[in-house]
């Protein structure tokens, strides 16, 4: 009987024993976390009217400027966010262009008792919360005008500072959010983009156009001013043809072919059965049929296109000499050399033809 007592006896201290060391355990701190260092907390909601705090699959993240140790868990309101997206939605509430309002409670439960850990009053940091559901890339701001510090897809981060009292550390947070509406096209000179009420730019860009000539951007349709330079001939420049030859002459402007319009020699259109146009930018090439009946001397030759007029000067020259110096021509000149040798030999037969007349006389004297 006596045994049977101590058995009891000792099944209820060890009982007692386990249920201290549990009790120990539960009050001994979840994990020390140094500054700049995360702490993932859980994240409860209310979705509607009439609901409690459910645990929702999302998590928060807090992020101290100082080194703080968390202590037990004990309920839906320690070491959690708190996120009511009903109840806190009053519209009577809301700035204008923002759609909900969204009530924010962050708690945080110190191991320490007093409040001094981390030393003073106040712990500040930033908090990391999930976006509502349809409202990822929204903008995001607490309605005492603090502004969100960083955006994802999913989350927006806040600066905040948790006030410290016996040990726990709490904040409040009215979040209200604004989904983004873009309207038509906004541009300037250089850029276009588009606008939301808010003041939210989106889709910035430089305008678009498919080459230097092109007017209209291709996206948003912003006219610029496009200033067309003057063509300019970069083929053929001062170039000279000799009457008789076969050759063609050739005249590159730099302007497209597309652009073409005429060609004028001396201010006169020529008539197009006089040239062949190549595209590369624009060449003419005149016939020789053609420079055949311009006259000897310079000529100006136009390639017109509807950006302005390439232009340039050609010489006609003569008909080309011989091989051995002479001209072509036969007629007889005053002062040629074939007739002065001609003239000096008749000037010697008569010379010599008076000298035998004066010595046969002379010896026709001595006889008689």
């Amino acid at each position: 009987m006596m045994k049977n007592k101590t058995n009891v006896k000792w099944k209820k201290r060890a009982a007692t024993i386990v249920m201290s060391l549990c009790l120990l355990m539960g009050l001994m701190p979840l994990k020390v976390f140094a500054a700049g260092s995360p702490a993932q907390l859980p994240v409860y909601t209310i979705e509607s009217a009439g609901g409690g705090y459910v645990e929702s699959d999302e998590t928060a993240t807090f992020t101290s400027s100082a080194d703080f140790t968390l202590g037990a868990v004990y309920n839906e309101y320690t070491n959690c966010v708190n996120i009511d997206y009903y109840n806190a939605n009053d519209p009577s509430m809301l700035d204008d262009g923002y759609d909900i309002l969204v009530e924010c409670n962050i708690s945080l439960q110190f191991t320490n008792p007093t409040g001094d850990s981390p030393t003073g009053d106040s712990i500040s940091g930033e908090i990391t919360i999930p976006l509502p559901s349809g409202y990822d890339g929204a903008t995001a701001r607490t309605i005492d005008g603090v502004t969100a510090r960083s955006y994802t897809e999913t989350t927006v981060t806040f600066p905040v500072t948790l006030v410290v009292y016996s040990g726990n550390a709490f904040t409040q947070l009215y979040v209200e959010y604004h989904t983004h509406s873009y309207g038509d096209w906004q541009k300037d000179e250089t850029n276009h983009w588009r606008e939301c009420t808010c003041g939210e730019k989106a889709d910035s860009a430089a305008h678009s156009y498919d080459n230097d000539a092109d007017t209209t951007c291709n996206v948003c349709g912003y006219v610029r001013t496009v200033t067309a330079s003057t063509p300019s001939i970069t083929g053929g420049q001062n170039e000279k043809w000799t009457q008789g030859s076969a050759n063609e002459l050739i005249f590159t402007s730099n302007a497209p072919l597309s652009e073409f319009i005429s060609v004028t020699i001396d201010g006169q259109v020529v008539d197009e059965k006089n040239y062949v146009k190549e595209e590369g930018s624009t060449i003419i090439k005149l016939k020789a049929d053609y420079l055949s009946t311009l006259s000897a001397g310079n000529h100006t030759i136009s390639i017109n296109s509807t950006s302005g007029s390439a232009t340039t000067a050609f010489t006609i020259e003569e008909t080309a000499k011989s091989s051995s110096g002479a001209a072509t021509d036969n007629t007889p000149k005053t002062g040629d050399n074939n007739n002065l040798f001609l003239w000096t030999t008749m000037l010697c037969i008569s010379g010599f033809a008076i000298l035998g007349t004066l010595i046969y006389s002379k010896k026709e004297k001595n006889i008689k």
